[in-house]
């Protein structure tokens, strides 16, 4: 829930976005405003970090993948400055790198070129490291190293 005041002081949703307007409208509110989280989880909804044909659901279209990857780079240039000030600008590299992966896009080169600005960005990463070296690693060492770097991320492996 949001005051009448704060609408009037950040505007409405960015429909230059391509989608994930809601996440540039909550970060353009925070940057204002002080904001709550609520510590569990509320809504679960689809992410580009596993294959829905994995839960057993319809496969995403193509398309679908490439639009929200297209919303994620409007949104890193849009908030960029941000991101690298806040020390957050290499996990949403990594993510998008995750959705570059996903097999609806399956475009290496730009899982490639997002892990290598995420580990330029914090070198000391090891999930931005790992991913970066699964992404370079001999084939038998991809699947080894993109789980070290999925577990890093998620936080099941602490780093």
């Amino acid at each position: 829930m949001v005051r009448r005041n704060v609408i009037t002081d950040v505007g409405f949703f960015d429909e230059d976005l391509v989608g994930i307007e809601d996440h540039d409208y909550w970060l353009r509110i925070s940057c204002h405003y002080q904001v709550e989280c609520v510590g569990v989880a509320l809504v679960k909804s689809a992410d580009l970090k596993s294959s829905d044909q994995d839960n057993g659901s319809q496969p995403r279209s193509p398309l679908a993948v490439e639009s929200h990857l297209k919303a994620r780079n409007q949104f890193y240039r849009k908030h960029r400055m941000h991101m690298r000030r806040e020390g957050l600008a290499h996990r949403f590299l990594v993510d998008s790198a995750y959705g570059h992966l996903a097999p609806e896009s399956n475009d290496l080169r730009g899982a490639r070129r997002l892990a290598l600005q995420a580990f330029r960005h914090a070198p000391g990463s090891r999930a931005a490291l790992a991913l970066l070296l699964s992404l370079y690693a001999p084939t038998p060492m991809h699947k080894t190293l993109r789980r070290i770097s999925s577990r890093l991320r998620s936080g099941i492996i602490r780093p």
